[in-house]
């Protein structure tokens, strides 16, 4: 029998627990989506997302790299964040989810 696009974000998040967390915070899924939309620098991040206190928004991207949905390239000096395939996935899973169900 096939899986359903919740089946398949199920399988998703019992290998990866962390994500489910993260998929129900606000906050983490705004940070995550910025960096998705294109590599970023920290100071780039702080000025989209401006009503977040800097150290704070260090903690959120600290924990999405934890999680392995974004990563610190190591050759680049700046504290410069990109996504990970695995955040690729991960929201792809969680928007054919939310369509199959609308």
């Amino acid at each position: 029998m096939p899986q359903t696009p919740a089946d398949l974000l199920a399988d998703f998040f019992e290998q990866n627990p962390a994500c489910y967390h993260i998929s129900g915070s606000a906050l983490f899924m705004n940070v995550l989506r910025s960096i998705i939309a294109g590599p970023k620098a920290i100071s780039e991040l702080a000025s989209e997302h401006n009503s977040i206190d800097p150290e704070d928004l260090r903690l959120v991207v600290s924990a999405l790299q934890t999680a392995g949905l974004v990563f610190k390239p190591k050759n680049i000096q700046k504290e410069f964040y990109s996504p990970t395939e695995k955040a690729s996935k991960f929201l792809e899973l969680l928007g054919n989810a939310k369509t199959f169900y609308e």
